[in-house]
C-alpha cells in the first residue's frame, strides 16, 4: 500500500461530501472496497485510482505521493492510465534536471 493513499482518498472524498457508497458507485466499485482503500486494507488498480482522483478533482499524483503541482495543470483526461502515468514519469525527470545542462 502506499504510505497516506487511504487518508487522502478519506480526506479528498470528505472535502468534496462523497459519501463511501456514492464514490464507490461514481468508479465502479463497492462501499466496502472504498473502504478498504481508505484504511490501506487493499489498493486500488491505477485504473480505479485514475478515476477516484477524477471524480474528486484531484490528481494520481496527489493522491499516491501527496504531490500538488500548483503552478500548471495538464488535463491527461482521454488517455489511458498508463500513457498518462508515461507522461507523469517524463514531467517528473525533467523536473529533476532543473539546472542541469543538456
Amino acid at each position: 500500500m502506499v504510505s497516506g493513499l487511504g487518508e487522502r482518498i478519506r480526506d479528498c472524498r470528505k472535502q468534496r461530501g462523497y459519501s463511501q457508497d456514492k464514490l464507490g458507485i461514481s468508479v465502479s466499485v463497492t462501499a466496502s472496497a472504498v473502504s478498504a482503500y481508505e484504511l490501506g486494507e487493499r489498493t486500488p488498480s491505477i485504473e480505479i485510482l485514475a478515476k477516484i482522483a477524477k471524480t474528486l478533482g484531484t490528481t494520481i499524483d496527489y493522491l499516491a505521493c501527496g504531490e500538488s503541482n500548483t503552478t500548471a495543470h495538464v488535463s491527461l483526461e482521454g488517455l489511458k492510465p498508463s500513457d498518462a502515468d508515461a507522461i507523469r514519469v517524463l514531467v517528473n525527470s525533467l523536473k529533476n534536471k532543473k539546472g542541469e545542462d543538456f
